[in-house]
């Protein structure tokens, strides 16, 4: 979903990404004259403001003071940020994103480090933060600007991970100069000092900028992005202040908006992850003590059931939510044991949130995606044995029990198509696929288990309830919309792929209603991936009903398939023949079109009759015999048709799309032929 405001409110570099990434190739033909220019202009503005500053400081501005002026220059100054930004290096903040090839030439021509402008840039900066930065208590801290602080942050998030201590392995030849100003200290360098300045910059940007959330949130994307370089993860955590950092943040972090609490958590679970073991642990131990604190200053406070709805109490809660949401996003080998410890530990609380704030939007929301990150980055194959997997399934399970309990029947007075209800129903979809994809690991199917059987049959029925939780607490608009249709239909596929036969033993008959229904809505949509997914959940759920059957399954249950299978069917056929049609997707509409014509031959021939029923002359009936004729000839001989037919496993693969090709395509534009020729 996109509005006008977000749109109003996106940033430059994004807004004019496309141009400025071609600007960036244009001045990478001749860097030399490009960064001549761009340095001098850089230098020019940064003086101007450096002298309107001195003025005001020492009041001799007087009359002549003009903040349009310095306006200018800010704005000036902010867009020859971005265009050096994308001109030094490349987008990413990766192991792999290197110094790009005309920029390391120019570097190498260079003589020394005051003619490379490349270091020089960089430097400038850096000084330019760090004049931009003043003490809070100063005069000056008026005349800043903060968009022009987070530009700055914005461009060393880019250039700091590609230049900071960079791998001298990964290129031919470096220059003398880049080495110098970035390298290590081992190579000669003065990275770790640069590193140790950019840190101290991080925390006068807290002290300055403290209310302006997209001034710190770029600033704690900088820690993110260095923390994905272990060479400078490590100088971080090894620095001195870096723990003095940490306990600034953990200290003040109330005064911080509560939007980027979960990503400083992040920030530092990732980069304590490089340190000493010891260190680690402290470090891990002030995070987990900091969250909890967050939720037990509420929830055990003795009155806390009357104040519930004070929006104080709300927002530190909603804190603690997005701080355990980071901690998770920080996952990995290290911590991961902790991390799970930490789940374990709030589960109860996250319960008591649903029973109180159940009938609301932000509390649950928040909870259901803390759940989904928890599926998405915790690995549920390191946990030490079958108990502890057994745990986690069960608090999944109970939460979801509850989160479904208080939302059932909650009446609202927003949109159904609300941003925030949409945002809660995607992330539960999403909980719910990435723990599918989390438990299955590279297992083919439900027969084959990566994990013992008990195990994943306990989080089999915990994905069912996922899935049957999805419909009870979202009403028909709301599963309909394209983001929440197309992600819902990939869960549905996923299901049909991994989850059968308990999908079918354990899911109720109204609910399979439902499923009919989307994915008859998702048929001849207009956005691709709908397609897609639509056709291939249909492919896998029609091929294990005709291989596996459903006899035992309840009528009412057998009746919902075959009057879905049938309309399903129609739809498809009629959308192959009469619509405008994806040339990219028929091969998956054809699969999906078989394997339901092999599910149900006398409603196909029905269909058949239908349009021989839409020609009146004996040549249009000959025609279109002819073509029907030839294509289950085709299909018979078919053998991806014949494999499903005789395959043996529990759980069938669908039919092989590109086998197919050839004779749907011959059957499509032969029948569409003689149907727009009557």
């Amino acid at each position: 979903t996109f509005s006008i405001d977000q749109g109003l409110l996106a940033k430059d570099y994004v807004v004019y990404e496309d141009q400025l990434q071609f600007f960036a190739l244009l001045a990478r033909l001749d860097l030399r004259t490009s960064l001549d220019r761009m340095y001098e202009n850089l230098c020019s503005r940064c003086n101007a403001l450096q002298e309107e500053f001195k003025a005001i400081e020492s009041g001799t501005a007087g009359e002549s003071y003009n903040q349009h002026t310095i306006d200018l220059l800010h704005e000036q100054t902010q867009w020859i940020v971005l265009m050096i930004g994308f001109t030094l290096c490349d987008s990413g903040t990766s192991e792999r994103v290197l110094i790009p090839k005309p920029v390391l030439e120019y570097s190498a021509a260079c003589s020394n480090t005051g003619q490379d402008l490349t270091v020089q840039c960089i430097m400038v900066l850096l000084k330019m933060l760090e004049f931009e930065l003043v003490s809070p208590s100063s005069p000056l801290a008026a005349y800043g600007s903060p968009l022009l602080v987070e530009t700055l942050f914005w461009a060393l998030r880019r250039i700091a991970p590609v230049y900071f201590l960079l791998d001298r392995s990964d290129y031919r030849e470096v220059s003398k100069s880049t080495i110098t100003a970035f390298g290590s200290t081992g190579d000669g360098g003065n990275g770790s000092a640069i590193i140790n300045g950019v840190l101290d910059l991080v925390k006068r940007t807290f002290d300055l900028w403290s209310a302006e959330e997209d001034v710190l949130q770029m600033c704690v994307s900088v820690l993110l992005a260095l923390g994905q370089r272990t060479a400078i993860a490590r100088e971080i955590t090894s620095s001195p202040q870096f723990t003095p950092l940490m306990q600034y943040f953990t200290s003040n972090i109330g005064q911080f908006p509560e939007a980027i609490h979960g990503s400083i958590i992040e920030a530092l679970a990732l980069l304590a992850c490089h340190s000493s073991s010891a260190d680690h642990e402290r470090c891990f131990s002030d995070l987990k003590t900091l969250i909890l604190r967050s939720f037990s200053q509420v929830v055990h406070s003795s009155d806390f059931m009357a104040r519930h709805q004070d929006a104080r109490l709300v927002n530190q809660l909603l804190g603690g939510l997005d701080m355990m949401d980071g901690l998770l996003s920080a996952a990995n080998f290290r911590n991961m044991d902790a991390i799970f410890g930490l789940f374990f530990e709030v589960q109860p609380l996250f319960e008591q949130l649903l029973t109180v704030y159940g009938h609301g939007d932000e509390i649950p929301c928040e909870i259901i995606q803390v759940m989904e990150s928890a599926a998405r980055y915790l690995d549920v194959s390191s946990l030490p044995d079958d108990e502890h997997m057994l745990r986690f399934s069960h608090c999944f399970r109970t939460l979801l029990r509850k989160y479904q309990t208080s939302a059932v029947g909650r009446s609202t007075s927003q949109s159904d198509t609300d941003i925030e209800s949409l945002s809660k129903i995607t992330s539960l979809i999403s909980a719910v696929s990435y723990l599918v994809h989390n438990e299955m690991g590279f297992a083919p199917n439900e027969a084959s288990p990566s994990i013992p059987k008990a195990v994943a049959d306990d989080f089999g029925e915990t994905e069912v309830f996922g899935l049957y939780c999805v419909h009870v607490t979202a009403d028909s608009s709301q599963l309909l919309t394209p983001n929440v249709l197309r992600i819902h239909i990939q869960l549905i596929s996923e299901m049909a792929q991994y989850r059968m036969p308990s999908l079918i033993r354990w899911l109720p008959t109204e609910i399979w209603a439902q499923i009919m229904d989307v994915l008859l809505a998702g048929i001849d949509h207009g956005i691709y991936d709908i397609g897609h997914r639509t056709y291939e959940a249909i492919s896998r759920l029609g091929a294990y009903v005709k291989v596996a059957g459903i006899g035992n399954a309840p009528a009412e249950l057998r009746d919902v398939f075959s009057r879905g299978f049938k309309q399903l069917l129609s739809k498809l056929l009629q959308a192959l023949l009469f619509s405008p049609f994806d040339v990219e997707l028929v091969e998956y509409a054809g699969t999906a079109l078989v394997t339901l014509g092999l599910l149900d031959p006398s409603h196909l021939q029905t269909c058949f009759q239908d349009l021989f029923a839409q020609g009146d002359s004996a040549a249009f009936a000959e025609r279109l015999s002819s073509t029907l004729t030839k294509f289950n000839s085709d299909l018979e001989a078919s053998d991806a048709v014949r494999g499903l037919l005789n395959t043996v496993e529990p759980i069938p693969d669908p039919i092989d799309s590109a086998e197919l090709r050839q004779p749907l395509f011959e059957f499509l534009v032969n029948t569409r032929a003689v149907l727009r020729i009557k």
